[in-house]
């Protein structure tokens, strides 16, 4: 303010500050004076000024902090010009937020703003308070333990205070200045454009971008350095940061750290490097972390190869169906049937027939999804492997392919103990269209339940009418079992010619059998059996799911008449829609 003062005095009759307590001490001093004010740049102005930078211009615009920063004319410049410094081959990075990128414009910017408090400061005879390193490594600190979230290490060897994202308390700075050097820390990093006061006791970053560089460097320098950042669970550290900043030049330091003997360092490392590559496009990066020493980081690379659909990782997942971890197996035998290349269906057959059930049961699928017919029969004898997880993958895929091949297999397979096979089967007879029709017919008169049962579902599946009559007769079947998964069908099935059947069943001694005629009923929404199902509003009986009474308020609604709105207003209104 003194500055100012003299400033004024001394008969100037222009003077110009970027810095915001002399903006704002130069505004109240000319106030009375009638002079010209300076204001924040615009929008306009901004947008204009980058016209050069299409980049930067782009992440500025589309940033509202990131903006409201640029409305300094120095801060503008900085940032503008530590992309205009920056090497070509980063500039066509084409986004602040590529690590490498982003690095060399805050990189710069850092120190510009250090060197130009530096000379300032010189003008007046003062020196700097800490050097440029010690500024970066303090800083670096905090955008660390930032970056980590969770809870601070408090020193005490139990997890600390909670930490919230761009709010930095004291303790966060005092790691490597005494407690009495970080007021005037803060001070500096303030005058650098660096921190912000959120309030008496914390601090913010002016921008996260700035926080992720100076994180990511302090990261990259003290990854290693397990006597100072000793690991634990919930600690902050650097391969914590690491991991969560989603950058994918951190890969290769931390599979090298993986090397590391020591068991928390061992495991925040492994756990970095899963969050990590299950955010990163870097299809290298992700080929290297297959072979890490570390299963769990390949379980987490072969997935997130799956997801990235980069042909180029084929060979690579193929490979790894020789894993010697189970999970790493699976992982890339899910891939590979994401990747959706026939040169993996092979090797997929071979895994099929592995020792593994859990691995076999994803090469089926992932056979499934590739539909190549070279793994139809593979898949039939599967249907026959003692584990029922294996023969219900096996069924699944089956129908996915939708060979004929398959139909008497399955049509067997419709007899399973397992219900889950069972249920798998008729799915796929379901989605294997006319063929598979008169197969399903035929096994209407079969002596097991079980199969007139998922007979009935996979007929439902088909959606063609001349199923209609035989489901109608279907519906009187002695087992309650048939009948009810019947009328489901035929509830799909939306003909007409159902609707009376279903009535009467809405009598039938089974309570599951109701139940399923008035889930039928309200799916073809025929106003003739609004009668019908308002009489068994008064239906308490229990199914497995819910009371009969239940059903038929909801199949009223769906029809939807006056009268069927009504019924099921009073049934409401009388409190028995409750318990």
């Amino acid at each position: 303010m003194a500055q100012v003062q003299w400033a004024v005095d001394s008969g100037n009759d222009v003077l110009i500050t970027c810095r915001v307590k002399d903006y704002a001490a130069i505004g109240e001093l000319f106030a009375e004076m009638g002079a010209v004010q300076l204001h924040h740049l615009n929008d306009d102005q901004i947008r204009g000024y980058l016209n050069n930078f299409p980049t930067v211009q782009t992440a500025v615009m589309d940033d509202t902090d990131l903006l409201d920063i640029c409305r300094s004319p120095l801060l503008l410049r900085l940032i503008a010009f530590g992309y205009r410094d920056a090497p070509a081959d980063l500039q066509g990075l084409g986004s602040l937020q590529a690590g490498a990128l982003r690095d060399a414009i805050f990189s710069q910017y850092i120190t510009t703003s250090y060197n130009y408090e530096a000379r300032r400061r010189a003008d007046q005879g003062k020196e700097m308070p800490f050097a440029l390193e010690k500024v970066l490594e303090v800083l670096g600190h905090a955008a660390m333990i930032n970056v980590c979230g969770g809870t601070r290490d408090d020193g005490t060897g139990l997890p600390g205070s909670y930490i919230a994202e761009n709010v930095l308390v004291r303790h966060d700075f005092s790691h490597h200045i005494e407690d009495s050097e970080i007021d005037t820390f803060c001070a500096l990093a303030r005058e650098l454009h660096i921190l912000y006061k959120r309030d008496d006791e914390t601090h913010g970053f002016l921008h996260l971008l700035l926080r992720d560089h100076l994180a990511y460097a302090y990261s990259m320098t003290h990854l290693e350095d397990a006597t100072i950042y000793p690991e634990s669970v919930w600690h902050p550290s650097p391969a914590k940061a690491l991991g969560g900043l989603g950058d994918s030049r951190a890969v290769a330091p931390l599979m090298a750290a993986l090397a590391d003997t020591d068991k928390w360092v061992h495991h925040a490392t492994a756990d970095a490097l899963g969050k990590l590559l299950d955010d990163i496009r870097d299809i290298e990066s992700l080929i290297t972390a297959l072979r890490a020493p570390d299963a769990s980081v390949r379980c987490v690379a072969a997935r997130a190869l799956g997801k990235l659909g980069d042909p180029r990782a084929i060979t690579h997942l193929i490979t790894a169906l020789a894993d010697t971890d189970i999970r790493v197996r699976s992982f890339a035998a899910g891939a590979l049937g994401e990747l959706g290349d026939a040169c993996a269906v092979e090797p997929l057959i071979t895994a099929l027939a592995g020792t593994n059930w859990f691995v076999r049961c994803v090469a089926a699928g992932a056979l499934g999804k590739l539909g190549d017919p070279r793994a139809i029969t593979h898949l039939i004898t599967a249907l026959a492997e003692p584990n029922s997880d294996v023969r219900s993958a096996a069924a699944d895929a089956l129908g996915k392919l939708g060979d004929p091949r398959a139909i008497a297999p399955l049509i067997t397979a419709l007899a399973d103990m397992n219900v889950d096979v069972r249920s798998a089967a008729a799915d796929a007879l379901g989605k294997l269209g006319d063929p598979a029709l008169q197969p399903l017919l035929r096994a209407f008169g079969h002596g097991n339940a079980y199969v007139r049962n998922a007979a009935a579902k996979a007929l439902g599946q088909l959606g063609d009418p001349r199923t209609v009559d035989p489901l109608i007769t279907a519906l009187a079947d002695t087992n309650w079992f048939v009948s009810s998964a019947t009328a489901e069908a035929l509830g799909k099935l939306g003909d007409p010619r159902a609707v009376d059947p279903l009535i009467t069943t809405l009598a039938d001694m089974n309570a599951a059998v109701r139940s399923a005629a008035a889930l039928a009923l309200g799916q073809l929404g025929d106003p003739r059996a609004v009668s019908a199902l308002a009489e068994r509003l008064a239906d308490t009986d229990w199914t497995m799911n819910s009371r009969v009474c239940v059903e038929a308020a909801r199949a009223l609604q769906q029809i939807g008449t006056p009268e069927a709105l009504a019924a099921v207003e009073e049934w409401e209104r009388n409190g028995r829609g409750r318990g």
